[in-house]
């Protein structure tokens, strides 16, 4: 039987929940402009991609934004057609 890795997955969730804690020490205005990115990764059987994504949007009222969002990501692989009968 294999073992699962638990230490990876424990450091992750924690990595988590501290950028988490973080993020809402912010001060954030309750109307006005946005502006966010965002860079990762992916990875799986053998490879992996870069995936980046930048955004901007405007908050209207506390609890209603618009946002706008440009993602990209390499070939990851994944099929792209798709056939539905």
């Amino acid at each position: 039987m294999r073992r699962r890795p638990v230490f990876p997955a424990a450091v992750a969730l924690w990595g988590l929940c501290v950028c988490a804690g973080l993020a809402t020490a912010q001060a954030v205005p309750d109307t006005g402009g946005r502006v966010f990115g965002a860079v990762g990764g992916v990875g799986g059987d053998g490879g992996s991609a870069l995936v980046g994504a930048v955004g901007a949007g405007i908050r209207v009222t506390k609890h209603l934004a618009i946002d706008f969002e440009v993602l990209h990501a390499g070939d990851l692989g994944l099929p792209t057609n798709i056939d539905v009968h």
